[in-house]
């Protein structure tokens, strides 16, 4: 293949293979001028019209393409499937030590607390009130939070489960759910739940701390109300 430098006219004799079928960066080694050199299409036959040209002086500088790289799309989905697994094995660790109880000692090999959230806490006195405004179903939940242990204790966020058929969710959020280690029983499913955070930051032995949330949207199709820390 010959090559021609639109500035300064200089010709070059390069293989074809040097190019490649998506082209290449070139330079002139007289000016120093760069350009995309495509692969052309009919093949080279060297005549007596062409230069005799020394191949380590006369031939152009030729830098590598720019090319985006890419990992093959399997690889991507393997190590897709390694995060999710494993970020599955750590929100899920409560959930997996008290099913297999086992599993407690591997998880402290690798440093992670399998102490469950408000351990030392007890949750009495609860109820729950419902309210329509403008169409919409509100939720309130009050109870009192006691402290069972003998040591000061932080209080974790409140959490409230609104459960219902399995049927009402779709097959991202169930397999979302048994990926989160989320108990499902006789078809009874988490629909909704919410965070309540306490204004207290923390309990004494056998002090006891009441509670009130927000009024909360709720969703159709709700059956029963789930607390835990």
């Amino acid at each position: 293949m010959i090559l021609n430098c639109q500035y300064c006219g200089k010709r070059y004799l390069v293989k074809d293979e040097m190019i490649g079928p998506k082209g290449r960066k070139v330079r002139c080694v007289a000016c120093n001028h760069t350009w995309l050199q495509e692969r052309l299409e009919e093949p080279y036959e060297p005549g007596d019209e062409t230069e005799s040209i020394n191949q380590a002086e006369e031939s152009p500088s030729l830098r590598p393409s720019s090319k985006t790289f890419s990992l093959p799309f399997g690889i991507l989905c393997f190590v897709a499937a390694i995060l999710l697994s494993l970020g599955s094995l750590y929100i899920a660790r409560y959930s997996i030590v008290h099913m297999w109880p086992p599993a407690k000692q591997a998880y402290q090999m690798v440093g992670l607390s399998v102490t469950p959230p408000g351990a030392g806490l007890k949750i009495e006195n609860t109820s729950s009130m419902y309210m329509e405004e403008n169409g919409k179903t509100y939720l309130i939940v009050k109870g009192e939070v006691v402290n069972t242990s003998q040591q000061v204790i932080t209080i974790p966020p409140l959490i409230i489960n609104l459960r219902g058929s399995c049927e009402q969710l779709g097959w991202f959020s169930r397999v979302w759910s048994w990926l989160m280690g989320e108990k499902t029983v006789e078809n009874n499913c988490i629909l909704q739940k919410w965070r309540h955070i306490f204004s207290e930051n923390r309990l004494f032995s056998g002090e006891r701390v009441a509670f009130e949330t927000e009024p909360y949207v709720t969703v159709p199709g709700a059956t029963n109300i789930v607390i835990h820390f």
